[in-house]
C-alpha cells in the first residue's frame, strides 16, 4: 500500500509550533551539530533532500543522512 501523499503546506504546518532554540546539548558527549530538512512539493507530495555520505569518512561511511553535521570550531549551526 502506497503511503500517503502529503503536500510541504501539511508537513510545515503540523511542524509550526516546534521549538528550534539554538540551545546547547545537554547530556555526556554530545557534540554541537545542526541538519536541515528540505521540502519540496513533489508530483506525488512532499519530497525531503537527502545525502549519502562520502566513502572516504571515517564514520558512516555511505550513509544517507540530512545535510549537515557536527559543527567544526568557529562555525554556527548554520553553517554546518
Amino acid at each position: 500500500m502506497p503511503a500517503p501523499s502529503l503536500s510541504t503546506a501539511a508537513v510545515t504546518s503540523s511542524v509550526a509550533g516546534l521549538d528550534v532554540s539554538h540551545d546547547e546539548p545537554d547530556f555526556d558527549g554530545a557534540k554541537p551539530s545542526a541538519v536541515l530538512a528540505v521540502l519540496a512539493d513533489g508530483p506525488h507530495g512532499a519530497e525531503v533532500l537527502l545525502t549519502r555520505r562520502s566513502m572516504d569518512m571515517t564514520n558512516h561511511r555511505g550513509e544517507v543522512s540530512f545535510p549537515g553535521g557536527r559543527l567544526d570550531p568557529g562555525e554556527t549551526y548554520e553553517q554546518a
